[in-house]
């Protein structure tokens, strides 16, 4: 996204356990929210992840939830094993949020489907689908447009009166936030994509290079039902005992 005016951050803090589900196994994704971010308690229901054997796990920094660890995970049929090294990320110049509106420079926290890449070049490698743009080629960001947060291609001609240029993208990755359906004015064109590793983002969660998102992506495999999470001091706890701790906990 583009970058957009600011709005005062409100404060909230909880501790909540999330359900994550893979293969009929559960595990649980532990989440801290400091009192500094943009999620209240009433507003995150747990989120329980499909069935899907890819995960790719977007902590914020609870001190600085600008910052982020980025981190890769596969089922191996009974736990989550890492995959490719973990990287730094940034998020949205306010943080993340769990009720987001168009522009507000907030990262939407919650559980979403890898869906596509799409980038400047003819293809990258891997099996997740991809699409190369062109200069006709935009992302609908006006809450106003039927077309809201929908790749279109050709001149607005009144369907909408603001887009995202998508060839400005080398790389990126679409999950389906804020698709089924689409909110009017719930935010729009939040992807995974390479940026600056010292500059925040509109909203869009991002790593420091493009050979590091295009490792990314050639992992990514759709057979395997890729996820992304974002969320604040999340983690996959990786003792059995404290798994079965948080299981029996209330």
């Amino acid at each position: 996204m583009s970058d957009r005016s600011t709005e005062r951050v409100r404060s909230a803090a909880i501790n909540r356990r999330t359900l994550l589900r893979g293969m009929g196994a559960a595990t649980l994704l532990a989440v801290t929210v400091p009192a500094s971010s943009h999620l209240a308690s009433a507003e995150r229901p747990p989120v329980e992840l499909g069935p899907g054997r890819q995960l790719v796990l977007v902590s914020a920094d609870p001190s600085d939830p600008t910052t982020a660890t980025l981190s890769t995970w596969r089922w191996a049929g009974s736990e989550w094993r890492p995959a490719l090294p973990a990287l730094d990320s940034r998020l949205g110049a306010k943080g993340v949020t769990s009720n987001p509106t168009e522009a507000d420079g907030y990262t939407p926290s919650g559980t979403y489907a890898i869906q596509y890449a799409f980038g400047q070049y003819p293809s990258i490698g891997g099996t997740l689908p991809y699409r190369q743009t062109t200069s006709t080629d935009h992302w609908v960001d006006d809450p106003q447009s039927a077309l809201y947060n929908t790749w279109q291609t050709g001149d607005a001609a009144g369907r909408w009166s603001s887009a995202e240029d998508l060839a400005e993208y080398e790389l990126a990755v679409v999950f389906d936030f804020n698709q089924h359906p689409v909110v009017p004015n719930a935010n729009s064109a939040i992807f995974l994509h390479a940026g600056p590793s010292d500059e925040t983002s509109a909203g869009c969660v991002t790593v420091g290079s493009f050979e590091q998102l295009a490792a990314i992506v050639r992992w990514l495999d759709p057979t395997e039902q890729p996820t992304i999470t974002i969320g604040i001091g999340s983690h996959l706890p990786a003792d059995p005992a404290e798994l079965d701790r948080m299981l029996a906990s209330p």
